[in-house]
């Protein structure tokens, strides 16, 4: 990088400064605290005199200039023994090479660098890194702000980092859901994405907003109806969310996050037995543990401890090392009066850990209870156990919200 830079830089150099250009820049070394060299040939010298000296002022444009002092702040990082990560491997790699390319108007070069970036991004990408995602398709915007696909990758990563306030921010703020550029299905697609974001950060009235949106551009979208229905849940919309889910089952049968909205809704509702048959529904279209679950927890709340049992003891057979599924095994055996199987899923539950100091307790209190005969003590500690499990352990896994699919126009390469 700096073999390539030298000429045109000392070039510079001597124009601003005259034959004593060494001099002078090693100087302003010194006085930055950074040592002199001898000739532009050494890497730092070179970077330091095109990131901070004076002489390149309306010379280099200032995104060249960034670039030299990001370079120069990982050399001297490197330097000082601190391991540099593949990502500032990977920049460093991308910057120097467009060093490289540099002609006396700096900004074609720049320029050229889009394709790296965008290369870059979509590896990172395929990678789920996702913060060096982020910055890659950032840098890619930088060079080329008019690409649609860039922006889609930029979303992409933020949304997959996390960033939801950032994905709104971006979509809906910056109105890039409204770009001339993209048709009508682009549009819902990148609304959808928005939808998805606020609903994960609770902001169910414009969720239900964007995901009607979604669906007047685009019918064919038919995760906007789950993401409607669940935040219409969350509002207390308990007929929308009902609608709004089996219209979502309509379409895809096997979505367990449909389901279980539905479900809840109708026990929200005040409708047990409706609740209850379509977990029936559910388990015949889709028999997972997720579905057996809410059976044994709608029959609990029905005072249905037998069939709750059942139910619960079946999803112990399906998932046996799981917190959730002996907790709620525990507190039906508690409550049908068998004491010795609710110890024995509490002892597994203990077991399974990560932090079971209470629980241990709680079972220690209710064995000292039995041996001293004490039999109302032993019922409140029994009690004690098994709420303290399933406080530790919530019974409901959380809502599935499907990874975005890949933005529009990435071919992946």
């Amino acid at each position: 990088m700096a073999q390539a830079v030298a000429a045109r830089l000392e070039t510079r150099l001597r124009t601003v400064y005259g034959p004593e250009w060494l001099q002078a820049v090693n100087g302003k070394q010194l006085a930055a605290g950074r040592p002199p060299a001898a000739d532009l040939s050494d890497y730092d010298l070179c970077l330091a005199v095109l990131a901070y000296d004076p002489a390149c002022d309306q010379w280099a444009d200032d995104e060249w200039r960034r670039q030299a002092k990001d370079l120069l702040a990982m050399a001297e990082s490197a330097a000082r023994g601190k391991r540099v990560s593949a990502w500032d491997a990977n920049r460093a790699v991308l910057t120097a090479h467009r060093f490289a390319a540099w002609d006396s108007t700096l900004g074609p070069a720049w320029t050229r660098a889009a394709d790296d970036w965008r290369r870059l991004a979509r590896r990172l990408v395929d990678a789920k890194e996702w913060d060096q995602a982020t910055e890659a398709t950032s840098r890619w915007l930088q060079v080329d702000p008019a690409s649609e696909q860039a922006r889609d990758l930029y979303v992409h990563s933020l949304f997959m980092g996390g960033r939801h306030e950032a994905v709104v921010t971006v979509l809906v703020d910056h109105s890039w859901t409204e770009s001339a550029a993209i048709d009508r299905k682009w549009r819902a697609r990148r609304l959808m994405t928005a939808a998805r974001s606020l609903s994960r950060l609770a902001r169910h009235a414009e969720a239900v907003a964007t995901a009607t949106r979604v669906l007047q551009l685009d019918e064919s979208l038919s995760d906007a109806w789950r993401i409607q229905a669940r935040s219409l849940l969350q509002l207390g919309q308990f007929e929308g969310a009902i609608a709004s889910a089996r219209r979502a089952l309509r379409d895809d049968s096997q979505q367990f996050d449909a389901w279980s909205t539905l479900v809840d809704a109708l026990h929200e509702a005040g409708r047990p037995d409706d609740a209850l048959t379509t977990v029936e529904e559910w388990i015949a279209a889709v028999p997972e543990p997720g579905a057996w679950e809410r059976k044994a927890e709608i029959l609990m709340a029905m005072g249905r401890y037998q069939e709750a049992r059942q139910a619960a003891e079946l999803l112990v057979t399906l998932e046996p090392d799981s917190q959730g599924a002996r907790g709620l095994a525990a507190l039906a055996c508690s409550r049908c009066k068998d004491i010795s199987t609710t110890l024995a899923h509490a002892e597994r539950w203990i077991e399974i850990g990560p932090d079971p100091t209470l629980a241990e307790q709680e079972l220690r209190s209710f064995r000292l209870c039995i041996v001293e005969r004490r039999m109302d003590d032993a019922t409140a500690a029994l009690e004690r156990l098994v709420r303290s499990m399933n406080a530790r352990a919530p019974w409901a896994p959380a809502a599935q919200d499907d990874e975005p699919p890949r933005p529009v126009g990435d071919d992946g390469q």
